[in-house]
């Protein structure tokens, strides 16, 4: 009479322990492996961000702000800051954010000095912005028909573009600094301090 399978049955079990044990090795490495890539993550978090703006550095090493990169055109803050790639923002193109009804919110970096044409035509949920007093020139249009009602240019001024305020309820300006009237506001005033 022959043996049925007692030897097979042990081959069997044998190889299925040989799976088990192989199988929770690779189990463990992949999850070393995964801990490590998340640790690595961490420490070079600055290092992933994604890029918000689209921007060129021209040959003095100064950035200008040309709008929103695909990952940030949907922002509703914005905050340029006040470097890119160890690079100062020197200035915002011509049409960056125009008609952009995303954005409700702006804040601008010291150490702006222009602000282009258009710049922020058209951005009619834009309610909030504050210049910063490196700003020296800003375009034709730059803010008309955007969400704003009151805007304060800083002493710096020299040149505000033909209709920059353009539906803007009150301007606030430095008098005898600032060239380039009219400028389209419904109501400029000229302050001391």
């Amino acid at each position: 009479m022959k043996k049925r399978g007692r030897h097979n049955f042990k081959s069997k079990t044998e190889q299925n322990l040989i799976s088990i044990g192989i199988g929770l090795v690779i189990g463990i490495v992949l999850i070393i492996s995964i801990i490590g890539v998340i640790q690595l993550m961490s420490k070079n978090k600055s290092k992933i961000k994604p890029k918000t703006f689209s921007y060129e550095i021209d040959e003095n090493d100064e950035v200008t702000i040309l709008g929103l990169s695909d990952w940030g055109k949907d922002a509703a803050l914005v905050v340029i800051p006040e470097t890119i790639d160890g690079k100062r923002v020197e200035s915002i193109a011509d049409n960056a954010f125009s008609d952009n009804n995303n954005i409700t919110s702006i804040s601008l970096p010291n150490g702006l000095e222009k602000i282009g044409n258009r710049a922020f035509y058209n951005c009619s949920k834009l309610t909030e912005i504050t210049l910063p007093d490196s700003l020296i020139s800003v375009g034709s249009e730059s803010f008309a028909n955007c969400g704003v009602t009151t805007i304060r240019f800083p002493k710096n001024m020299v040149s505000i573009g033909i209709n920059a305020c353009l539906n803007i309820e009150n301007v606030e300006y430095y008098s005898g600094f600032v060239t380039g009237a009219p400028w389209g506001a419904a109501n400029a005033t000229a302050v001391t301090e």
